[in-house]
């Protein structure tokens, strides 16, 4: 059964019995007693006060229809996935119950938490191999024109495969406690029959040196409690590590921790077709692309605050945003398994040129979309600016111009501009925007703290 038809029927039980001690007339409501202190019951009181003995059935229905919405604000409230607090502890030094903030209610987990077998059948649609392969020499002409790197003059000699090539072997898919995963499981249990693109949550985190970062921390922690994802993936080559790791752990609670989060085991990417990758973050780039075309859902890089709820995006088969007016940014973007994008953006690299700072993460991509424009949405900026061309936007002393909490989605901080570490005490009384996006995800306030 599934289980918005049974939390229908759950309710409409609990309203006939609740109906049951209002029984058999408005006269006997009036003389209900409590049991247990020999009161006036709180409904026979509100019941008095509403339906004198002699009552028109009209002024009958009004008086159940206000009772209900006495019972059901208090319910919705109860409920709600907001809820406003402070959560540093008076030593300044620790966080404690971010969940008390971010609280995710139960009425909205309620279908996201049920077993695979009661949903309806996961159905994802295939690779459209048909348009791929009659749109092959187009994508060639886009590449060809793409100032992506050396290979730009040999992309009929290096275009031989039109299916992309991903190898999941050496991925482990498993449970923050061990517990083994499967692909295909994965898929059945994220798939959503209401919204093109999965509600899932991607990070890549860092296979280097796996210690996280503080600003690692508040965007992960923005991703998880803003976005609220299905599952929350977070991708490693090397088991993460770290006092920030431990907080983020603290934060998330034990048994949502467990439930919600999905870690993904994988090689760090060393060729792609019969092209080498060493560049760090040209590996990060793949893995990306593989992630949200085998699982579909939201890629976020580490310097990703996500400060809005990202549904109207989940509706496209692929989004992205604008790093500059002409130049789109892989540092967050959308899409739908096995979308017809990130299939040829994947493809794309048969022509990958390592020593290319952006020639296919940033160039491609944008002459892909420019080539393939009902295939991609494309936002302003509501995903990346201001932008790095803004700093000032950002890290500017006491600059408060632009307006992320209307504007944006989610803002890419590029943070490694910016070089500053903080903490959780000093981010209290930074006087710009990014000390305010990080205060609202920690304490639920903008505002500067006084020193």
């Amino acid at each position: 059964m599934p289980a918005k038809v049974c939390y229908e029927r759950c309710s409409r039980s609990r309203c006939s019995c609740c109906c049951s001690h209002f029984s058999p007339a408005p006269a006997a409501l009036s003389q209900a007693i409590c049991s247990s202190t020999h009161q006036e019951s709180v409904f026979a009181r509100m019941t008095r006060m509403l339906l004198p003995a002699r009552t028109s059935p009209v002024r009958i229905g009004l008086a159940v229809f206000a009772l209900g919405l006495v019972l059901t604000v208090p319910l919705l409230l109860l409920t709600t996935s907001w809820r406003r607090g402070s959560h540093v502890g008076d030593t300044d030094s620790e966080l404690t119950g971010l969940s008390s903030f971010w609280h995710l209610g139960d009425a909205s987990r309620k279908f996201a938490d049920k077993p695979a077998e009661f949903r309806q059948p996961f159905v994802y649609a295939p690779l459209d191999t048909e348009f791929i392969d009659s749109n092959f020499d187009r994508l060639k002409l886009a590449l060809s024109r793409s100032p992506m790197g050396k290979y730009q003059a040999h992309v009929d000699v290096l275009m031989t495969e039109r299916r992309p090539q991903i190898n999941t072997d050496g991925w482990r898919f498993h449970t923050p406690s061990g517990r083994n995963l499967t692909l295909a499981g994965l898929q059945a249990e994220t798939y959503d029959r209401n919204y093109t693109t999965p509600n899932l949550a991607h990070f890549i985190l860092p296979f280097q040196d796996p210690q996280l970062a503080f600003h690692h921390f508040v965007c992960i922690l923005s991703g998880f409690w803003v976005m609220r994802p299905q599952k929350l993936v977070l991708w490693y080559a090397k088991p993460p590590s770290g006092h920030y790791w431990e907080l983020l752990k603290t934060n998330i609670t034990a048994p949502v921790w467990e439930q919600r989060i999905v870690m993904i085991q994988r090689p760090v990417t060393q060729k792609i077709y019969n092209m080498t990758v060493k560049v760090k973050e040209h590996q990060a780039d793949v893995m990306r692309i593989e992630a949200v075309l085998v699982l579909g859902g939201v890629y976020l890089d580490l310097d990703v605050i996500t400060l809005n709820a990202m549904e109207p995006l989940r509706k496209y088969q692929f989004a992205i945003g604008k790093e500059l007016p002409t130049v789109l940014c892989n540092g967050v973007f959308s899409g739908a398994p096995n979308n017809t994008v990130l299939a040829l953006w994947h493809l794309s690299y048969q022509t990958f040129d390592d020593a290319s700072w952006g020639g296919h993460s940033l160039y491609v991509i944008g002459d892909i979309c420019k080539h393939f424009p009902g295939h991609c949405h494309i936002e302003e900026d509501s995903l990346d600016r201001p932008g790095w061309i803004n700093f000032g936007k950002m890290y500017g002393e006491g600059d408060r111009t632009w307006d992320w909490q209307t504007k944006n989605y989610a803002m890419h901080l590029f943070y490694r501009l910016y070089g500053v570490q903080h903490d959780l005490k000093s981010i209290r009384t930074v006087n710009n925007t990014l000390g305010d996006m990080f205060r609202f995800i920690l304490f639920g306030r903008k505002e500067p703290f006084k020193s």
